[in-house]
C-alpha cells in the first residue's frame, strides 16, 4: 500500500512537472508571437477565446430550459468557473498585458447578449415583470463585477510592430454590455405598473365614495387622505425598480399613463 501511494505521488509530481514545462514552452512561444505582426497575435487570441466559449454555447443552447431568463445567473457562474480554470491552466502561458481574461469576458458578453435577445424574441409571451426584474438585476450585478475587475486606467503596452514604441489601450467597457438587450422589453414593466396604478386609484376612489369626503372648517389644515400614503409608497417602489433597471430616462420619456 505504501509502495502504491509513493508511486502515485511520484506520478502526480511528474505530471505536474510535465505540465509546468509545457506551459513555460508555450509562454516562450507567445513571446515570439508578440514580436511578430499584430495580426498574428490577434488571430491566436481570437482562436483561443472562441475555443473557451465553445462549451458555453453548447451548454446554453437556444431551446434548452437552462438558457431562459430565470436561470441567467447560471451563465455568469459558468464564466466565473472559466476564469478559475484559466488561472490554473493558462495564466502562465499568455503574457499579462494580453489581458486574455478580459477578452474572454468581452466576447462572453457579446455572445450572451445575442443569445438573450433571440430567447426573448422567441418567447416574448412568457415575459413578465418578476422575470424581467430578476434577469436585469442578476445581469447588472455581474456587469458590475466585470467592471470592477477589468475596467481600470488605460494601460500602455509594448507594441513590437512599432519598434518599441508604446500605445495607449482603452479598457473594454462592460457597462450595459449584456443588460442593454432588455431595453426593448421594458414596456412589459411600464404596462404592468400602469395597470397596477389604475387599479389602485380606482380602489381609492371607491373607498372615498363609500366613506364620504372628509370635511373641515375654513382655516383648518386640509385633511390627509389615508390612501395618499399608500399611493406614495407605490410611487417609491416604482422609482426604486426603475433605478434598478438603470435606463431611467426611458421611463421618463415613456411614463405611466
Amino acid at each position: 500500500m505504501q509502495w502504491y501511494q509513493r508511486r502515485v505521488a511520484i506520478t502526480a509530481g511528474s505530471l505536474y512537472e510535465c505540465k509546468l514545462n509545457c506551459q513555460l514552452s508555450l509562454a516562450d512561444a507567445c513571446l515570439v508571437v508578440d514580436a511578430l505582426q499584430p495580426r498574428v497575435k490577434e488571430d491566436l487570441v481570437n482562436w483561443f477565446v472562441d475555443r473557451q466559449l465553445t462549451e458555453y454555447k453548447s451548454l446554453f443552447r437556444e431551446y434548452d430550459e437552462v438558457s431562459w431568463l430565470d436561470k441567467c445567473d447560471r451563465r455568469y457562474a459558468w464564466l466565473k468557473r472559466c476564469f478559475l480554470e484559466y488561472e490554473e491552466d493558462c495564466a502562465r502561458i499568455f503574457p499579462e498585458h494580453w489581458n486574455m481574461p478580459g477578452k474572454i469576458a468581452s466576447d462572453f458578453c457579446k455572445v450572451t447578449r445575442k443569445m438573450l435577445e433571440k430567447q426573448m424574441k422567441n418567447r416574448v409571451s412568457e415575459l413578465d415583470v418578476k422575470l424581467l426584474l430578476f434577469a436585469v438585476q442578476k445581469t447588472q450585478a455581474f456587469e458590475k463585477l466585470l467592471m470592477e475587475r477589468f475596467e481600470q486606467e488605460p494601460k500602455r503596452e509594448l507594441d513590437s510592430a512599432t519598434d518599441g514604441e508604446t500605445e495607449k489601450k482603452e479598457p473594454e467597457s462592460f457597462h450595459n454590455a449584456m443588460s442593454q438587450c432588455f431595453e426593448m422589453y421594458l414596456n412589459v414593466y411600464i404596462d404592468s405598473q400602469d395597470v397596477n396604478l389604475t387599479e389602485l386609484v380606482e380602489k381609492f376612489v371607491l373607498e372615498l365614495k363609500e366613506g364620504g369626503v372628509p370635511t373641515y372648517q375654513v382655516g383648518d389644515p386640509a385633511p390627509l387622505l389615508p390612501s395618499s400614503s399608500d399611493l406614495f409608497v407605490f410611487y417609491k417602489k416604482c422609482l426604486v425598480q426603475c433605478s434598478q433597471l438603470s435606463q431611467v430616462r426611458r421611463f421618463g420619456k415613456s411614463g405611466l399613463k
